[in-house]
């Protein structure tokens, strides 16, 4: 069972710590490259980012062709450390501070990230518009619900100076109110006949844009202007409207368990004899948002639970107090969030461990700071963090039975080098640690490759205004038709120097995000992933560029959109392997027991990530990084 459904994964700040994904230096083809002097500045990076084709070419030609034989490698210069962390991500970077703190900061620290940025799904993307600095995430969103945040988690916000109630002024929740800026349903001339934009939302998205007031329409009036046939209304309306009594012919005391274990998709069709394929894709994507997958995989409480019509499951008898804890929200609203989503979180750390890269270490002023990334791998630095570096092995040394460190083999601009640690924690992609470390025990490897991750992609658009959002009224769509289902104004938050744009004529971001889901109705999700992976790992920039144009231009054209005109630039955050799979009722419901036995430690060697707490919150992966280390302790 899943608690507070209401703002799950990858919309709540949780894309986190991809880390060292046995890729190799990144190639910079596939973006466009603004140069600091001649210094290339990450963060300003356009077009292509993330997972890119080239990079997974590169990785076959030294991986897999070679396979495990790193014993030749040279040792890098400086080749002895305290702690090996692979991977750069938040995990890792809190595994990195969490040492420090526990062992000292006099302690030699080597972070591998095969990036050629920090803060894995914590990405930040910045523009240059008319002189102005903007900032987006490209992934890791928000801290959600950090009252309930572990006393480890809140005590390494403490020790970057984040302050939570910083945000109850920092988050502008009367914004969208006052602009008059709501959530609307856009439905596409290609799927749809024609473009069409509905004060209407099947999907409640004012909990995680806080503030932001609710459609105009009623359901019944929006489907009345929705481009649908007749008999698409009326199915879809029956499913509304027939609610209260869907469960009538339930068995009285079964009806638990026909919500937790039928298929949505069939409680639909038995309950409510829907055929209409267009009123099951209406009703399958729009909980991507919260579950990586459609309505057509999860059970009937998930779906309902999660905003999906059709039943009303509080009222069953002996379980409605906890379905309606199980549906509820903590109460907390969904503010906590920087102006580069939870790459604040990222930069911070980073700055405390290696105050070379920025003079700027207060969390409010360290949005607006410039790192210096030729500071990050300085020599006789206690803390390095060395980007475009892809591990390959890890190899525990033993003197006789007793491990007493480990040897790590790195690919670093087509060169292998291998360096020394007493310790090792992988902060990394778990499905790839068997790879790395393939000495595992066969049960741990086993549960470790089963960490598939459900790829999503997140697009910043940097619009040089946004009056035609102003003048549509429109702060937030839902796009069944498009790529991109979902397109977010960016959160009105103002801090310390930074301050979000307040009208129209001002430059804003829009977020586009896009989950892949399977062309067939009921595909198990780690097969939908594994289809979904391929898919947008072959779809081009250019393709992406333009499916971009023509949504927003078909949205917003009538409010005088001109994409050539008003679109500044687009960062593509290709998240090929995205955010962790914590299971559903009908598959995988297995994943947290898989995850305990896959973050087992080998001697020397710990486990960290998102991934090793099936769950893909920040607050996780920050929770494992402070188990992997104090794992070491023990070793």
């Amino acid at each position: 069972m899943k608690h507070n459904i209401t703002r799950r994964d990858f919309l709540n700040g949780s894309l986190l710590a991809l880390g060292s994904f046995a890729l190799p230096p990144i190639s910079l083809s596939e973006t466009l490259s603004p140069l600091k002097g001649n210094k290339i500045y990450p963060p300003g990076l356009t077009g292509m980012r993330g997972n890119r084709s080239k990079a997974i070419e590169t990785a076959h030609k030294f991986g897999f062709e070679r396979g495990n034989d790193w014993s030749k490698p040279p040792f890098a210069k400086e080749q002895d450390y305290d702690l090996i962390v692979v991977g750069g991500g938040i995990s890792g970077l809190a595994a990195a501070r969490f040492f420090q703190l526990q062992h000292g900061l006099d302690k030699r620290i080597l972070i591998l990230e095969e990036h050629d940025d920090f803060g894995g799904h914590a990405r930040r993307n910045e523009f240059e518009v008319n002189s102005q600095t903007r900032v987006n995430y490209g992934g890791s969103q928000s801290m959600d619900s950090p009252n309930e945040y572990s006393k480890e988690t809140l005590s390494l916000l403490d020790d970057l100076g984040v302050n939570l109630k910083l945000f109850d002024q920092a988050y502008d929740q009367s914004f969208f109110r006052k602009n008059d800026l709501r959530p609307v349903t856009y439905f596409n001339k290609s799927v749809f006949g024609q473009d069409k934009v509905v004060d209407y939302t099947f999907a409640n998205m004012s909990s995680s844009m806080p503030g932001m007031p609710n459609a105009k329409l009623d359901l019944i009036n929006a489907v009345k202007q929705m481009p649908l046939s007749k008999q698409t209304k009326q199915q879809l309306l029956r499913v509304y409207k027939e609610s209260k009594s869907a469960l009538d012919n339930v068995a009285y005391f079964g009806r638990f368990e026909y919500i937790e274990k039928t298929p949505y998709f069939d409680f639909l069709k038995q309950k409510h004899n829907v055929i209409d394929p267009q009123v099951l894709n209406l009703l399958r994507g729009f909980t991507v948002d919260d579950w990586g997958v459609g309505t057509d995989v999860l059970s009937v409480l998930e779906a309902v639970a999660s905003g999906a019509p059709g039943a009303n499951i509080q009222e069953i008898p002996f379980y409605g107090k906890y379905i309606k804890e199980y549906m509820s929200d903590d109460g907390e609203p969904y503010i906590h969030h920087f102006p580069d989503g939870n790459a604040t979180i990222a930069r911070a750390l980073v700055a405390k461990m290696i105050p070379a890269v920025s003079n700027v270490c207060d969390i409010e002023k360290i949005v607006k700071a410039k790192f210096n990334y030729q500071q990050l791998d300085r020599e006789g630095a206690k803390v390095k963090l060395r980007l475009n570096s892809t591990v390959l092995n890890v190899n525990p040394i033993k003197n006789g039975h007793q491990q007493t460190g480990v040897e790590v083999t790195y690919i670093q601009q087509g060169i292998a080098h291998r360096v020394r640690g007493k310790s090792c924690v992988l902060a990394c992609y778990n499905m790839m640690i068997p790879h790395l470390v393939p000495q595992l025990p066969k049960r741990q490897k086993k549960a470790l490759k089963k960490n598939i991750k459900i790829p999503v992609i997140y697009t910043s658009v940097m619009l040089n205004n946004w009056q035609s959002l102003y003048d549509g009224h429109i702060g937030a769509a839902h796009s069944p038709g498009n790529m991109h289902q979902t397109m977010l104004m960016d959160f009105p938050v103002s801090i310390g120097d930074y301050h979000s744009s307040a009208k129209p004529e001002q430059p804003q971001a829009l977020t586009m995000i896009h989950t892949p889901l399977s062309e067939e109705f009921g595909i198990p999700p780690i097969e939908q992933f594994k289809q979904g992976q391929d898919r947008i790992m072959t779809t081009s920039f250019e393709t992406i560029e333009q499916e971009i144009k023509e949504h927003l231009s078909g949205m917003l054209s009538p409010s005088g959109f001109d994409p050539e005109r008003d679109i500044n630039a687009i960062t593509v955050n290709r998240w090929t392997h995205g955010f962790t799979y914590g299971g559903a009722d009908l598959f995988d419901p297995d994943m947290e027991e898989n995850a305990e036995l896959g973050r087992q430690s080998f001697g020397r060697i710990t486990i960290a990530n998102s991934d090793s707490g099936a769950s893909a919150f920040m607050d996780s992966a920050i929770d494992q990084a402070w188990r992997a280390v104090r794992e070491i302790e023990f070793r």
